[in-house]
């Protein structure tokens, strides 16, 4: 790895080339790397294969002579001991002679020639194995007396078998030497030689097999430095296009990455690096003086803008103060005189429902007194005058025991439902609380269900999952108002959906951690578009027909949960109903955290 210095070095030279000089710079190294990769490959491969092919080649003549010389022994045997069964065919015995000639002279020059190229260079040549060189000096320093020895006995043999006809006495003189030839040490001693020369072919012929796969190898290495050398060349190529592609992207990408960023976040204090000294540096330098002069432009604009937006700001603010005011005047006015009239009309109405309460007590005590006597006179006299029976049966005695107690208990159950609906006004019209009480909301529910029952009658269901809420510091009499305007917007939009046949009205309440309570009022209505979801707690918005909505029941409703601390939430779509979520603190003191 280059040391800092150097690598710092060789980076600012770079740095400071043209584009044109990096392009061809980047080809001549990839093509000197093939070149030079190449030629190295082919002389290294050249020089190993040469030695190899040249020690090969010396194996291959080591064998040739070692196999000739064992088989000259081999066939010097065999024609000795055939000599012997041919001493009296004359013919027979002539071409024996012959073949022995042959093979004496190929012996006497085959080993001569071994005592000449193994007895002289065994001992320099390094590549030969241990084994073999053992091997050569055992064959010269044991078996050079025995070749001589068989030697001279041969050419004794062949000057004896010299004459083409064989005198008795030349006969068994032949005779003798050849068996003094075939029998004693000397054939044995020439078998043990035969075996060691076979025994060195062997380790000749292992000899050439190495140096051959040195040949191969050799073969192979000059291939693969060549190889290597191609793919270092194709890999530097790559490398340098890659490097010299990323010189000239690089720099580009930035500045398209700087304007990127300046486009979206419209931060003109960003810079473009300049990493070179070329022509892209020179752009760089260029971009970034236009961003600075970019840069001064809009802040100077931005100012401006800014003293405009702070200005309109100021006006839309008194302005949603006038419209708040202006909503809570004409709904606190409303309200008010609709919460006298209604407590006038409660207190009028409360002492002669109190009256017929009472004295239908009263009523139903004194006729239950009168319908026992009735039937203890009939136990007592089962047989009245006929002008008795005659009435007893005109007024159906039987029927007015029956039903006389039903009259009762419904007039009392009908006043029971008035003196709860004076309860219910009475709850639903305290406007002039000052300060938060702890209530319960679902008397308040009950209440306002209550006031709109006449409107509840025809077709529409309600159906209440009341959980289990606890005390709520709030002011009931607008949490009141607040219920009352979502259960009307939920009983209009059911009475407009003209073809549905099952309406329905689902009040949902529980309790969603130890300080926060949720109220959920859904109706299965058309629903509303999420055009106007969006402005659906806007001051005079509304979806109802003219004459049919002030379009502020749902924006005061909004300004009192906001007041109260709390959360609330419109989830529609059109043909699945509508629902309004109301999140509210049970303690003031603590705010409301979790969205709805």
């Amino acid at each position: 790895m280059l040391h800092s210095p150097v690598l710092n070095w060789l980076t600012e030279k770079v740095r400071r080339l043209s584009i044109g000089t990096k392009i061809s710079g980047g080809y001549t190294l990839a093509l000197g790397i093939a070149v030079i990769g190449t030629a190295t490959g082919i002389l290294i491969g050249e020089q190993y294969y040469d030695q190899s092919r040249m020690y090969a080649e010396d194996a291959r003549e080591e064998i040739r002579l070692l196999s000739r010389l064992e088989t000259t022994l081999l066939r010097a045997k065999t024609h000795q001991q055939q000599l012997s069964n041919l001493l009296r065919k004359s013919e027979r015995r002539q071409e024996e002679y012959f073949h022995i000639i042959e093979n004496y002279a190929e012996l006497n020059q085959l080993w001569s020639e071994f005592k000449s190229t193994e007895g002289q260079t065994k001992n320099s040549k390094v590549k030969e194995f241990s084994e073999e060189i053992r091997l050569v000096k055992h064959i010269l320093q044991n078996h050079e007396k025995t070749i001589d020895a068989y030697l001279r006995q041969v050419e004794v043999v062949l000057k004896q078998l010299a004459q083409p006809k064989l005198t008795t006495e030349e006969y068994k003189g032949a005779q003798k030497l050849i068996l003094k030839l075939n029998t004693g040490s000397l054939p044995l001693e020439i078998d043990h030689m035969s075996n060691d020369v076979a025994a060195l072919t062997h380790l000749a012929y292992k000899d050439y097999e190495k140096e051959e796969a040195k040949s191969s190898k050799a073969q192979r290495l000059r291939l693969q430095i060549i190889g290597v050398s191609m793919f270092l060349s194709v890999t530097s190529a790559i490398f340098l296009s890659m490097y010299t592609s990323r010189a000239i992207s690089q720099p580009i990408k930035k500045v398209t990455t700087v304007v990127q960023q300046i486009a979206q976040d419209s931060n003109f204090d960003r810079q473009v690096p300049v990493t070179t000294e070329d022509e892209i540096g020179t752009l760089a330098r260029a971009f970034n003086t236009l961003i600075q002069q970019i840069a001064a432009y809009i802040q100077e604009l931005s100012q401006k803008n800014q003293q405009l937006l702070q200005t309109h700001e100021e006006l839309s603010q008194t302005l949603e103060n006038l419209q708040q005011t202006q909503v809570q005047l004409i709904q606190t006015e409303k309200m008010s005189s609709l919460g006298q009239m209604v407590a006038s009309i409660a207190h009028e109405i409360k002492n002669p429902v109190n009256f017929i309460s009472n004295n239908l007590e009263y009523a139903n005590n004194y006729t239950q007194d009168l319908l026992e006597l009735v039937h203890l006179y009939q136990q007592d006299y089962p047989n009245p005058t006929p002008l008795i029976q005659h009435h007893i049966q005109a007024i159906d005695c039987e029927f007015l025991a029956e039903d006389l107690p039903k009259i009762l208990s419904s007039m009392k159950m009908g006043t029971e439902s008035l003196r709860q609906l004076v309860l219910s006004l009475g709850n639903f019209s305290r406007l002039d609380e000052a300060e938060m009480v702890s209530a319960d909301l679902h008397t308040g529910i009950e209440s306002t269900l209550l006031i709109l029952n006449h409107q509840l009658k025809y077709g529409i269901e309600v159906i209440k999952q009341y959980g289990d809420l606890p005390l709520v510091e709030c002011h009931p009499a607008q949490l009141n108002q607040v219920f009352m305007n979502i259960v009307q917007n939920a009983i209009d939009a059911l009475q407009s959906a003209v073809d549905q046949q099952y309406k329905q009205i689902m009040i949902k309440t529980q309790a969603m951690t130890s300080n926060q309570i949720k109220v959920g009022i859904r109706d299965n209505g058309l629903g509303i578009s999420q055009e106007s979801i969006k402005k659906i707690f806007e001051p005079f918005f509304t979806t109802k027909g003219v004459g049919k909505g002030t379009g502020l029941g749902l924006s005061i409703s909004y300004q009192i949960i906001k007041k109260h601390q709390g959360q609330i939430a419109v989830n529609s779509q059109l043909g699945e109903g509508t629902e309004f979520v109301i999140v509210l603190p049970i303690k003031q003191s603590i705010c409301p955290s979790t969205p709805i």
